[in-house]
């Protein structure tokens, strides 16, 4: 195993590996969800600032997700929410 591959596979091993998911509607909120709550820290991107705005403030916006994952990506600060591809 390559370095680099041994290193991601540590990350990955010890939910380091920050995991980045673009568009934060009804496909990828729910991955993000799935991923946040497996223990990794997620930065979830998409181009609707009202959609960042919610999850950054802990107010969710689908209804079939419920609201509690809304809240801990606030509290757990493993939560980055993002109109800047960049981040």
């Amino acid at each position: 195993m390559t370095t680099v591959s041994a290193e991601l596979q540590a990350k990955i091993e010890n939910r380091t590996a920050t995991i980045g998911i673009v568009g934060m509607g009804y496909v990828g909120l729910p991955l993000a969800v799935a991923v946040f709550d497996a223990g990794f820290p997620v930065i979830g991107f998409d181009v609707d600032d009202k959609k960042i705005e919610h999850l950054n403030n802990g107010t969710p916006y689908l209804e079939h997700l419920g609201s509690d994952f809304a809240q801990a990506f606030v509290d757990s600060e493993r939560f980055l929410g993002t109109t800047d591809a960049a981040d």
